[in-house]
């Protein structure tokens, strides 16, 4: 070896070595001796087959037998170290002559670490294909707008096998009434657009049905190329659970509403005989056709007293149903005096507060005279507010109605020191046959539609009704309407 190449091999740095036509190193650069663990002088009495592990051996025993007919110029295999340790490399070969004689310039490339990452890839793609096909999701990939994966819930779902899908346009699988609206969401996710990544479409099986699904899409890479991932939930059972819930819907609605007609035509019915009832036990009371003996009369009194508590809960069962039977109700506007209608309320309500030593204040904080409103419901708003909070207030107990303007809407309250509701009650105060006072022993008349009532004529007029209360402390009820009618050309709410 002339002094020239032997300066150049020893000083390049990649590993390199010399081996003649029976196998026995004649060269190598200190790199491989290092590598190798070797001293020069150990190498070069050593033949390749010392170096290699015999699983290696049949790899690169062709490359020096046959005359160095060299079929692979690269091979992969393992070399032995001194220790005994195996370094995985690559051999790039080199057909030369040396000293004169025909030998094999092998280059020795350390493929640890590329070994390691494909270890590692492969380690990887085992277990996404692991979660992709043990898993409960379907999943599908989509590049160049062609199915590149789908797993094996996704081909149960739609019959399709992997090879009939995969390569194929996926917009291929896609519901017609779908297309245009899932290519538009494809190209502006292309466009880098911001879309939503959730979006219900449907795809065409293999026997033509449509499935409706859900797609939750997300940006991957896939064989190193930007791709979508999707994965599909099927909502077939969920779309007939929301057909038969709309359906149920529509049922208890037309079920409500018969009711309510129902409750608005019987109780049409019973006030009329009711009111015959009502009126020849007044005139026997009266005793305008001879004179009765006490029990007669305790007899008739209670027939009368009766008969007018059978018909206010009669005409509270009119009234809810009225309004639940969602009928055109004609709301009279008129400009009223405020304070006029507050004193007759309370004036009506006298006997009530006289019996139990209640005392009635009425607070007008900003002076307002004037409302302009359905002064006959109006009324029974106020005569419903009132008398339940002297109805659950105790003897000698106070009663404060307190009107005000806030956001230039008409503020009425109706404030007692009653027995309070509960929290858990609250929410529930309004609606229809619901007692206050359920959780005290029963002491007093009604059926529970009395705020239910007001509610709902506070609702005709464009306001809103709500209640503070503590339990042994009372309760405030508090209704806002506006100061103007909503509809003041027609004067027509429909409920």
């Amino acid at each position: 070896m002339n002094k020239c190449f032997e300066t150049i091999f020893s000083s390049i740095n990649n590993d390199y070595f010399i081996y003649n036509i029976d196998g026995n190193f004649v060269e190598a650069n200190q790199n491989t001796c290092d590598r190798l663990g070797f001293s020069k002088n150990e190498l070069l009495q050593m033949k390749v087959p010392d170096i290699t592990p015999p699983d290696f051996i049949e790899k690169v025993h062709h490359q020096f037998t046959d005359k160095f007919n060299l079929e692979n110029r690269s091979v992969e295999t393992a070399v032995r170290c001194k220790d005994g340790s195996l370094i995985p490399v690559e051999f790039e070969f080199i057909t030369m002559e040396y000293n004169g004689n025909p030998a094999i310039l092998t280059i020795v490339k350390d493929v640890t670490k590329r070994k390691q990452k494909l270890k590692k890839l492969i380690e990887n793609e085992k277990i996404y294909s692991t979660l992709a096909e043990k898993g409960n999701d379907r999943i599908v990939i989509i590049q160049d707008y062609l199915l590149k994966f789908v797993n094996n819930k996704m081909t149960c779902m739609t019959g399709f096998s992997k090879d009939e899908v995969n390569e194929k346009p996926f917009i291929d699988f896609i519901s017609p009434k779908y297309k245009e609206f899932v290519l538009e969401m494809h190209k502006n996710r292309l466009s880098g657009k911001d879309v939503q990544n959730y979006y219900e479409t449907e795809i065409i099986s293999k026997n033509g049905a449509a499935i409706p699904v859900e797609l939750n899409l997300s940006n991957i890479e896939y064989e190193n190329r930007p791709a979508f991932m999707a994965i599909v939930r099927d909502i077939t059972e969920h779309k007939k659970a929301i057909e038969l819930l709309n359906k149920a819907k529509i049922e208890a609605e037309a079920a409500n509403r018969a009711k309510s007609e129902f409750l608005a035509t019987t109780s049409h019915e019973l006030r009329t005989p009711l009111n015959s009832i009502i009126g020849f036990s007044q005139i026997l009371d009266a005793e305008k056709f001879g004179k009765l003996n006490k029990k007669q009369k305790r007899y008739v009194n209670n027939i009368c007293k009766s008969g007018v508590h059978l018909l206010q809960i009669i005409n509270s069962i009119l009234d809810i149903a009225r309004i639940e039977a969602s009928k055109v109700v004609n709301l009279q506007y008129s400009s009223f005096d405020i304070n006029s209608v507050i004193d007759e309320v309370i004036s009506i309500l006298y006997p009530l507060t006289s019996k139990k030593s209640i005392n009635i204040y009425v607070e007008n904080k900003n002076n307002i005279y004037t409302a302009i409103a359905d002064k006959q419901i109006f009324k029974q708003i106020l005569y419903n507010l009132i008398n339940n909070a002297i109805k659950f207030t105790d003897e000698g107990g106070i009663v404060k109605v307190i009107v005000s303007n806030v956001d230039s809407m008409l503020q009425v309250s109706v404030v007692d020191n009653g027995i309070g509701i509960p929290e858990e009650e609250l929410e529930n105060i309004f609606l229809p046959f619901k007692q206050i006072e359920h959780y005290y022993k029963r002491r007093h008349d009604g059926i529970g539609l009395g705020l239910s009532i007001v509610k709902k004529n506070v609702e005709l007029h464009g306001g809103k009704i709500w209640v503070e209360s503590e339990v042994g402390k009372g309760s405030t009820f508090t209704f806002r309407i506006p100061m103007r009618p909503q509809s003041s050309k027609s004067g027509l709410h429909n409920i």
